[in-house]
Parts: C-alpha cells; sequence; structure tokens
C-alpha cells in the first residue's frame, strides 16, 4: 500500500495532483492530506437530531407564552367587555337614550310640510341582557386607550302617531324597530373604572326598519316612504354629530340616590300622558313595512 501511495503521488504527475488540491482547498473544498486519500471523509456536522430538539423545545416554550397572553387578553375582554354593558346598557341609561331619541323623532317629523301635529312619541327601550352590544377587541393599549367591534341590534322599538294632511287628512302610527349598527369604537374608561368615553373611529353601519299603519283616512305610499327616509336620515345624522371621532360621549355610573330631580319628575309625568294617549289609540296590528 506504501508503494502505490509513493507512486501516485510521486513524479510530475503527483506533483499536478497536489496542487489540484491544493485550488481545491482554496475553494473551500474539503481535502485529505496525501498520506490519507483513501480513507478521507469530510468532517461531521453537528447532530441534526440535538438541533431538532432544541427547536421542538422552544416552540413549546413559544406557545406556551402565547397561550398565556392569550388568557390575560381573554380575561381584559370579557371584563371590559361586562364594564362597557354595564355603563352603556343601565335602566338610567337606556331612560336617557329614550328620551333622546323621541326628541329627535318630534324633530325630524314635526318638521315635515304634510305633519299637522304628533299626538305622542313612546319609546321602549328596556335593559335586558340580550340588548347587549356584542363586542370584540381590536387594539388595546391601555384602559385609556383601546379599540373595539361593536354589533348593536337591540330589540327596542318607538311609536310616533302622527297626524296629517295630503289633499285629504289622515292619522298614522309609525313604527321603529330593529335598530342596528356595526362599527369600531374606541373607548377610554377612567382609571377608577367609573367613567367611560366613547367614541367611533369612523362612521359606523346604521340602519333601522320603519313601518307605517294608517289608523284614518289614506296615507299615500310616497308618504310612507319618505317618513321611513327621514327618519334614517335622522338617526345617521345624529350618529355622525355626536358618536363619530373626534365626537364622543361621557358616561358615569352613579349611584341610586332616593331623590329625584326636576327633569325626572317631568318625565314621568310625560310617559303617564303618552299612556293614556295610547289607551285611546288601536293596538298595534297588521303594518306596511318601508
Amino acid at each position: 500500500k506504501t508503494a502505490r501511495r509513493e507512486a501516485f503521488w510521486g513524479g510530475a504527475e503527483g506533483s499536478e495532483r497536489t496542487e489540484m488540491l491544493g485550488e481545491l482547498s482554496l475553494d473551500g473544498g474539503c481535502v485529505p492530506s496525501p498520506e490519507g486519500v483513501p480513507a478521507a471523509v469530510c468532517p461531521k456536522e453537528a447532530p441534526a437530531e440535538d438541533e431538532l430538539s432544541a427547536a421542538r423545545r422552544r416552540v413549546s416554550e413559544l406557545e406556551a407564552e402565547l397561550s398565556a397572553q392569550r388568557s390575560s387578553q381573554g380575561a381584559w375582554q370579557a371584563a371590559a367587555s361586562s364594564l362597557v354593558n354595564v355603563l352603556l346598557m343601565s335602566p338610567k341609561q337606556n331612560g336617557n337614550y329614550a328620551a333622546e331619541v323621541s326628541r329627535l323623532l318630534e324633530s325630524a317629523l314635526g318638521s315635515l310640510s304634510f305633519v299637522e301635529s304628533l299626538r305622542y312619541v313612546d319609546c321602549s327601550f328596556p335593559a335586558a341582557a340580550a340588548n347587549a352590544p356584542v363586542v370584540e377587541l381590536v387594539r388595546w393599549s391601555s384602559l385609556e386607550d383601546s379599540e373595539w367591534r361593536m354589533s348593536f341590534a337591540p330589540a327596542w322599538s318607538c311609536e310616533v302617531c302622527v297626524d296629517g294632511k295630503q289633499l285629504i287628512s289622515f292619522s298614522t302610527l309609525v313604527r321603529v324597530a330593529r335598530a342596528r349598527i356595526d362599527g369600531r369604537l374606541k373607548l377610554a374608561f377612567s382609571p377608577d373604572l367609573c367613567r367611560l368615553s366613547l367614541s367611533f373611529v369612523e362612521m359606523p353601519v346604521a340602519d333601522v326598519d320603519v313601518e307605517c299603519k294608517v289608523l284614518i283616512g289614506a296615507l299615500p305610499l310616497p308618504l310612507q316612504e319618505t317618513l321611513g327616509a327621514i327618519i334614517r336620515d335622522a338617526a345617521r345624522s345624529w350618529i355622525r354629530d355626536n358618536l363619530v371621532h373626534p365626537k364622543r360621549i361621557d358616561l358615569t355610573l352613579h349611584e341610586r340616590r332616593a331623590d329625584l330631580t326636576d327633569d325626572e319628575v317631568a318625565q314621568a309625568k310625560r310617559a303617564a300622558l303618552i299612556g293614556a294617549a295610547r289607551a285611546r289609540q288601536p293596538s298595534w296590528g297588521r303594518s306596511v313595512s318601508r
């Protein structure tokens, strides 16, 4: 074997082979020594099994961290969602919403040329768990700065009894129901969690169904469509002017008080008058939806 190696590497041809192997070494190749050519092998890399095990351990660690973060985020989302519902959907707040919507409807319909008078406007906004908005966290920086996707479709309704004249006199009952609002909401809680400021990041998708039932005379179809369009436009305009950033509303959770303000007494009297007026009208039956 020794003789064969000397013959292989000896002479001019052997020198050329040595130079070629040197060039390969400079190019990054793996070249054995001339004495060990028959048994030459490249250096072995680190076992792939060890790297794979380390990668698996790291993946397990990252999954555990992600699970913990999701659990923490879910707890914050559930807590914030519950607090939003408490602040937004309390009986007192619902009463405020009903009063504001009543004023909105009186203003929108009372200004129409063919409307002579509004007998009453009655809004029913029950504070039920099923009416709470569905909120989903979009972005969380702190209690003072977060964004949520809100879908709101409460089982609320309003009835307006309208007297008017368009060639002939008419009396109609207008029912507004199935309101739907969907948009991104920006929330800011106070440090003590007793106050909440909210506004929509941009104009939300908002719609409502309007139904008409003629009680006396005849209400032409175009006027029914006009009533529906006026009410929808008024609702969207109110949202845009009061709830879309930079406009906002501030809500406070008050403790129960034994005394009543003058506004609350007036609201109770107004509710009694509405109840008396409704008692003299036919109940809601078949309706025309436009």
